[in-house]
């Protein structure tokens, strides 16, 4: 688990922490670690992105495929979004996607886990952690993002940055009536995550605005990526671009890394397809990285700039991880998509283990 915080008071500290082992410990993913075991497993766990990795529209029925062999064998598929629960339940609802035990949403900053009863609860002591820990001060933060948006129309009007959404968005509408009530606001916004949009024609100009909210949100992360749905109708010779920029306590990494560590997770795969998932698939540790069919261009440039290996045809790679040890990068260089590279990339990993064990 994370390291103890000593601004929460011990009375409250352990109660966070208890109701946190037992969301957990009264969910199906338990009782999956628990199948594990019996078998005499590392307790093997799949944190994937949602849309166009895990999912496309294109490809149901290998999602449905995937999702139901891993359950039946006992291998938990945790979902890691950008999107929050009240989205994925929709979703959830019409059977566009299943009920994964896990849910990692907003970009990180929220964790719910499936109950035996069908329900998701959230994770308390993880939300008390990004509190007291990260320090994340949502009116602080807002007025600093008001303030921003303000001074740039002035000093690099060609960035137009705004809210997420269009002038009439819910989204843009939900931060403007947080700034004028906190309060009585809260409810409308995402608790740990302010998001915002903006352009740029070269990566100076992605630079510049990075910059400028560094030095706003001291101490938050920064996700910065580009706007997918946007620029897929551009023309291929477009150089002005959309991003996406959030501020956040946390980023999808972390949250990866405290489900690794607080379930006892000891192998298994994280897989994503666009840029605000390089952090996750970079800084995996020992969890092995797929970048499915379909990426896009910057998370595919991200893992060749960090290949010990020249770009070619293989499709795994050994990437250098932060803490200096090599782990496997898998690559999509065929005609799969979405969920079949990542049950195609844990086929090949699958293997491979047993060739080295055979080996000794």
């Amino acid at each position: 688990m994370y390291e103890r915080n000593e601004f929460i008071p011990p009375h409250d500290r352990e109660q966070h922490e208890q109701e946190s082992q037992d969301v957990y410990e009264n969910s199906p993913y338990a009782l999956m670690r628990a199948e594990q075991a019996e078998r005499g497993e590392k307790f093997t766990v799949a944190f994937s992105d949602v849309d166009n990795t895990f999912h496309r529209k294109d490809r149901q029925e290998a999602s449905n495929e995937l999702f139901a062999s891993a359950t039946e064998h006992g291998y938990p598929i945790v979902a890691v979004t950008g999107n929050d629960l009240v989205g994925i339940a929709k979703r959830q609802a019409t059977g566009e996607l299943p009920k994964f035990p896990i849910l990692i949403g907003s970009v990180g900053t929220e964790i719910d886990v499936l109950q035996a009863d069908g329900t998701y609860k959230r994770d308390e002591a993880y939300r008390q952690m990004l509190l007291k820990e990260k320090h994340y001060d949502r009116p602080t933060i807002a007025r600093s993002a008001a303030e921003m948006i303000h001074d740039l129309a002035d000093r690099i009007p060609e960035a137009d940055l705004h809210y997420q959404g269009t002038e009439q968005s819910p989204y843009r509408q939900a931060e403007e009536a947080y700034l004028e009530n906190s309060e009585a606001n809260a409810h409308k916004v995402q608790e740990f995550k302010v998001s915002f949009h903006f352009f740029a024609d070269s990566p100076e100009g992605v630079e510049a605005i990075a910059k400028e909210a560094a030095q706003r949100f001291p101490g938050q992360e920064l996700v910065i990526c580009e706007e997918i749905n946007y620029n897929n109708q551009l023309p291929p010779d477009e150089q002005r671009k959309k991003y996406c920029l959030d501020v956040v306590p946390i980023t999808k990494a972390g949250a990866v890394e405290y489900v690794a560590k607080h379930t006892g997770v000891e192998k298994g795969i994280v897989a994503g397809d666009s840029g605000n998932d390089t952090d996750m698939l970079m800084k995996s540790g020992k969890l092995q990285a797929v970048v499915v069919g379909g990426a896009k261009s910057e998370l595919v440039g991200a893992a060749d700039q960090v290949s010990q290996e020249k770009p070619g045809k293989s499709s795994f790679r050994r990437v250098l991880g932060e803490d200096g040890t090599l782990k496997a990068i898998y690559v999509e260089r065929g005609e799969r998509k979405g969920s079949e590279s990542i049950a195609y990339a844990g086929e090949v990993l699958k293997r491979a283990e047993n060739i080295k064990k055979i080996r000794g």
